[in-house]
């Protein structure tokens, strides 16, 4: 079939695209699969293009988080864009307000996903709270996203699985990583090896029962595949967005898109080689609903008596 455009709106959210399509154009003129796909998964978040077994791999290992926007992509996003701002020589008040503006035009264009949504929200909050003469519990910050994406749609509390997994991820993360990090005292601290253990093993606490009830699939291996791959993920943030902004420039576009290549090759390495590892994953189709609410339940008991937050 052949599509003839007859009329367009050039309004904001027409250039707002376009910027999208400069991006996915370059990262897939200087990148071969599937390195193209996983980075514009990371950064553009278009998911579907990922193969289908590449797919089902980071699912087995427990990756699937990394080739989708979640709050670790977004902290790292917001990091980025304050970074610059900064460097420009804004001050920190007026950056915040460029930051927020900034967020809203990635948001739009990425079309809105639950995770980076709530992520966004819960670090305007934590920076708005010194502007405002307020300090920012995060797990109150958590709750009040929660409430603000339940008020205005009720059914992600029990439809929306990404909602359920990011909610509990940070809820896990806020809770665990003092405690895991004291826990994993027998780990070095070089080069951050015990906080990314931490981290890891910290955002798992809460969302396995859903992950085994949803996707009838439990990753033994799932710890090691984020100790061993997450620590990538800034690299690849950072040199995605950089051969998607200097795509006009083939020299030193071709240049940056060389480690980018190299680093999305050992992640897709990593993973295979975990999943072909006997017992890396194991499938329960019979975790019944009953079965999750009482996992969630043990693992609410468990953090009650052990009170990981008190731990410094």
């Amino acid at each position: 079939p052949r599509i003839k455009v007859l009329g367009q709106n050039k309004d904001l959210a027409f250039y707002i695209f376009q910027t999208k399509q400069y991006f996915w154009e370059n990262l897939n003129n200087y990148l071969v699969e599937p390195s193209s796909s996983l980075a514009k998964a990371m950064f553009l978040a278009t998911r579907r293009e990922i193969p289908e077994e590449l797919r089902n791999i980071f699912a087995r290992v427990g990756l699937s988080h990394m080739v989708a926007i979640s709050g670790l992509h977004m902290a790292i996003i917001v990091w980025l864009m304050q970074t610059v701002l900064i460097a420009i020589g804004l001050s920190r008040k007026s950056s915040l307000w460029f930051l927020v503006i900034l967020l809203l035009v990635y948001l739009f264009m990425i079309s809105f996903p639950s995770s980076a949504v709530r992520a966004s929200l819960m670090v305007i909050i934590l920076l708005l709270g010194p502007f405002l003469g307020r300090s920012t519990e995060s797990i109150y910050s958590l709750i009040l996203v929660a409430d603000i994406f339940i008020l205005f749609n009720p059914y992600v509390l029990l439809y929306d699985i990404g909602f359920q997994l990011s909610f509990l991820a940070v809820a896990g993360l806020l809770y665990y990583v003092k405690y895991f990090n004291k826990v994993l005292i027998f780990i070095p601290e070089y080069f951050k090896i015990r906080e990314v253990m931490s981290v890891t093993l910290a955002a798992q606490v809460f969302t396995w029962p859903l992950i085994i009830y949803n996707f009838g699939i439990f990753s033994l291996i799932a710890p090691v595949a984020n100790f061993l791959i997450l620590p990538f993920l800034p690299a690849v943030l950072i040199l995605a967005i950089l051969v998607g902004i200097f795509g006009f420039w083939p020299a030193l576009a071709g240049f940056i898109a060389w480690p980018l290549f190299i680093i999305l090759k050992i992640i897709v390495y990593i993973a295979e080689l975990l999943a072909s590892i006997p017992y890396a994953f194991i499938y329960l189709d019979n975790f019944s609903l009953v079965y999750m609410l009482l996992a969630l339940c043990f693992m609410i008991i468990i953090t009650l008596v052990l009170k990981p937050r008190d731990y410094e």
